[in-house]
């Protein structure tokens, strides 16, 4: 199987990945939706994978050099996700590479 796991020269690849979250909120039930797409980057020849993990990662580094983010020990993508300047900075970051995350938000 690894051979056709591997990408030939100019194959392109997508993610799309969709993440809902059910709960309450001031006391009301809502539902959070978030859908991601992103395609290869013929500009950069870059692989989306490689865009959304990548792009992720070195923001995410950023944010603990400048210790937006401080947390001490292991740190779940979650534990990013619960403070709100990293959440903003991480899908303005995102945006401004061209990496499509739409947030929605909804009453249950």
């Amino acid at each position: 199987m690894r051979p056709q796991w591997k990408f030939k020269e100019g194959e392109e690849d997508l993610i799309i990945m969709q993440i809902i979250i059910n709960g309450e909120n001031l006391g009301r039930k809502v539902t959070y939706r978030y859908d991601m797409f992103d395609r290869y980057d013929k500009n950069s020849n870059t692989l989306s994978m490689a865009r959304t993990t990548g792009y992720t990662c070195s923001i995410v580094t950023r944010l603990v050099a400048t210790v937006v983010y401080n947390r001490k020990g292991i740190s779940p993508p979650e534990y990013i996700g619960q403070n709100t300047t990293c959440h903003t900075t991480l899908l303005k970051e995102l945006k401004k590479r061209n990496v499509t995350i739409t947030e929605t938000i909804g009453e249950l």
